[in-house]
């Protein structure tokens, strides 16, 4: 009778250990697969909230001088800045979870900060979460402000 109550528990502990052999890998990659998603996602957000200011953006400067229009765009609690580079280059840094990093979108439009003319650069005041960008018009250029 004991060797039966011992090759039990034998089998039960060989039952346990495969189990885990199964779940702690498989839980692993999730944790892994999500992390990079989000990652993914944030890039993603990121990419879409750019296009979007420089769409608009061409799109009031064609129309001509004192036209503006307004978005409303969601930004990731992970955004750090939003600079324009010399007129033509947005950049916009955000953390993802290798470190910081940039997207950078080119304009066919000269952009600026409110009345200032982005030369070498300036700073545009988005943060995290909802922000309602308005864009105007100012015949040589096209503002972008945080309204």
């Amino acid at each position: 009778m004991p060797c039966r109550r011992a090759q039990s528990s034998i089998e039960y502990l060989f039952i346990v250990v495969l189990a885990l052999t199964l779940i702690l890998p498989a839980s692993f990659l999730f944790f892994d697969f999500s992390r990079t998603s989000e990652d993914s996602v944030i890039g993603s957000q990121i990419n879409r909230v750019g296009n979007e200011i420089l769409d608009a953006a061409e799109q009031v400067y064609v129309i001509g001088n004192n036209s503006r229009v307004t978005l409303d765009l969601v930004f990731p609690e992970s955004l750090v800045s939003s600079v324009i580079y010399d007129e033509v280059e947005l950049v916009i840094s955000y953390y993802t979870q290798g470190g910081l990093t940039q997207a950078v979108f080119f304009s066919d439009v000269p952009l600026m900060n409110g009345s200032s003319i982005c030369v070498p650069n300036c700073t545009l005041r988005f943060g995290p979460g909802v922000n309602s960008v308005m864009m105007t018009s100012r015949g040589d250029g096209v503002s972008v402000v945080r309204s």
